[in-house]
């Protein structure tokens, strides 16, 4: 239903209303002239019946966005801008921001080639070239040091980068040896993979993966690398962060404590190891008087905080008991394991 508001002195319209919260306004601003259409939800703008292309306007942290739903929608016969927030138009940006230039020979390499082009990249030595060959078949050519690939359209092989490196810098397929010649600029690999590399033997060789993960794993062991051994207390209830160590490498260690709590009654101290303010470890609960050690295992990588946290509980009083922790140790292996029965 609606309802016309004619004795407002500022607005006159009305509102389509499903209740207090669903509703569309139609108004008009009699002191300012001018109009407005205010929704509850989302506003869809759609015409010529069209129910499934449409503008939709929303408003998202009191950011209003316009979004063309359906089929991709344009804006059309827009102005050139003026001011910074404008819009630019195809026509701006072409006149103001790009320069057509003719390409010299040099610059063939970095643009589709020509019919002609091609023809004269085409080349047919009987016997130089593997047979059989399918559409996007790569060949380096020892003789002319050069590289090829094969066409179905034009069912030859046409040379690739016949005049060098392009004005982009970077590397032609002719420049990317296969005789052991050093390359002499960068390659850009996209999202292709190196495949079939041997493992690493000098500091500048490329790493493969079985090799990285066999030093990143490693594996949780009571081989000691770094200590933290200080004495810390805590008094309070809430787990709180009594210990802590950076890591600077990625993979599973073994992290070692130990823990006791002061002598009384119902004393119970706890203590649960924490990476980065984060519990990850099971919680562990003492009511000895002398210290016990604890361990847990986990996987952490380089720059994360690993942490101890402690809390105190007394059963029988409204007084929590005191922990001791120390001797917070990381420990792992990478490199030996005891063979079983040896």
């Amino acid at each position: 239903w609606y309802y016309l508001e004619t004795d407002n002195a500022t607005w006159v319209g009305f509102q389509l209303h499903e209740d207090a919260s669903n509703f569309l306004n139609f108004y008009w601003n009699k002191t300012s002239n001018y109009g407005r259409i205010k929704s509850s939800g989302p506003l869809r703008l759609s015409t010529n019946n069209d129910d499934d292309d449409y503008w939709q306007f929303v408003t998202t942290a009191n950011v209003p966005y316009m979004t063309a739903v359906g089929a991709q929608g344009r804006i059309t016969n827009l102005a050139d801008p003026v001011d910074a927030q404008d819009a630019v138009t195809k026509a701006y940006l072409l006149t103001n921001h790009y320069t057509e230039t003719e390409l010299d020979a040099g610059q063939l390499d970095n643009r589709y080639y020509t019919e002609t082009e091609i023809d004269d990249r085409v080349f047919e030595k009987a016997g130089t070239f593997p047979g059989g060959p399918t559409e996007g078949d790569l060949h380096y050519d020892t003789a002319d040091e050069a590289m090829y690939r094969y066409s179905g359209d034009a069912q030859a092989w046409i040379q690739i980068g016949a005049s060098g490196t392009g004005s982009n810098g970077a590397l032609t397929l002719e420049q990317v040896r296969s005789n052991g010649n050093t390359v002499s600029g960068e390659i850009a690999m996209g999202t292709n993979k190196i495949t079939g590399l041997g493992d690493p033997t000098s500091n500048q060789d490329a790493a493969t993966r079985i090799y990285v993960n066999n030093i990143i794993d490693g594996e949780a062991s009571n081989n000691t690398i770094h200590v933290n051994d200080t004495e810390r207390t805590n008094s309070v209830l809430p787990y709180t962060k009594i210990k802590e160590i950076t890591t600077k490498t990625s993979r599973n260690i073994r992290v070692y404590w130990e823990a006791k709590t002061t002598s009384s009654a119902g004393a119970i101290g706890y203590t649960k190891v924490y990476v980065n303010g984060v519990a990850v470890g099971s919680e562990r609960s003492t009511s000895s008087t002398t210290y016990v050690a604890y361990t847990e295992d986990i996987t952490v990588k380089s720059g994360d905080l690993i942490q101890i946290y402690s809390k105190s509980l007394k059963d029988d009083s409204p007084f929590h008991t005191t922990v001791y922790v120390r001797y917070q140790r990381i420990k792992y292996s990478t490199d030996f394991t005891s063979t079983g029965g040896y």
